[in-house]
């Protein structure tokens, strides 16, 4: 029949978001990433923040929440984080970018048994990652009362503390790449044993008697007897 018929309609087109996003850098493992949006579009309004993380991790922000996001990485590597923003008319776009972790060192330390008014020596067993050694170390002895003497930056340090007892002591350690690690332990200070004897009044080239262990500790275990002409002893009670 030839017949036909038609129909106009404008359509308008809504253009996309412009995603882009910054972060804090450069970044350790364990530490803290700051995220921020800094997506811009020419119409209306974004309503949905995606995050994807890279590391198996998301999260979502919705509309009036601010887009602003914190993340930390339990491991070291290169991770792609995406971020997806959608807009009031149903317009999505996203944007990758790669965000570099760096490997931090592990703090370890050991120290030797030690009693008060006594140097007790502190060594350092921290393990940097691969490529970077420990730069830096500062401790804390947890003895507030010695003033400066509370702290070092040596990596081996020695510390005198005048009261027994317990203290937790710390120890930073860092790497050039600027990542560090903490680790705290509790260090035992003994108080000194109490030194005292008693002797019998004796003659000359008579045996003489000394007794200790009756004044003494029950926890001493060791005597170094000097008797002044020469001759020595390590008995509790020599003669």
């Amino acid at each position: 029949s030839g017949c036909s018929n038609s129909m106009t309609r404008t359509m308008q087109i809504k253009p996309l978001p412009v995603v882009n996003f910054n972060f804090t850098a450069p970044n350790c493992q364990q530490a803290t990433v700051h995220f921020e949006d800094l997506s811009v579009l020419q119409s209306g309004y974004i309503v949905r923040w995606n995050w994807n993380f890279g590391d198996g991790t998301s999260m979502s922000v919705n509309f009036p929440d601010v887009p602003v996001v914190d993340h930390s990485y339990s491991n070291s590597g290169t991770f792609n984080v995406t971020l997806s923003v959608t807009t009031n008319d149903s317009c999505t776009n996203i944007l990758t970018k790669p965000v570099i972790i760096l490997a931090k060192p592990t703090a370890q330390f050991t120290n030797n048994s030690g009693c008060e008014h006594m140097a007790m020596s502190f060594t350092d067993h921290s393990q940097g990652p691969a490529g970077f050694g420990i730069s830096q170390h500062l401790w804390n002895f947890g003895d507030p009362a010695s003033g400066t003497a509370n702290t070092s930056t040596l990596a081996n340090p020695q510390h005198i503390y005048n009261t027994a007892g317990t203290y937790p002591v710390q120890l930073i350690v860092a790497t050039i790449n600027g990542c560090s690690d903490t680790i705290t332990q509790n260090v035992l200070v003994a108080p000194t044993p109490v030194v005292n004897f008693s002797s019998q009044v004796s003659c000359n080239y008579d045996t003489t008697h000394f007794t200790s262990s009756t004044f003494v500790s029950t926890s001493t275990v060791t005597w170094s007897w000097l008797f002044g002409d020469g001759t020595s002893s390590s008995n509790p009670d020599p003669s």
